[in-house]
């Protein structure tokens, strides 16, 4: 979980140090639903935007 952070706060160096984990988690939920969105094809189109 480390590295993962350390990733997220080298691709976001305008989010505060200590925002860093929760917008990892953020993003990896967002990306969870949405890929789960574009496989079972519910609007695809601003899915996929």
């Amino acid at each position: 979980m480390e590295n993962y952070t350390d990733d997220v706060a080298a691709l976001t160096p305008f989010i505060p140090d200590a925002l860093v984990p929760i917008a990892g988690w953020i993003a990896t939920i967002f990306e969870t639903i949405l890929g789960i969105l574009l496989i079972i094809g519910f609007k695809t189109r601003i899915t996929a935007v």
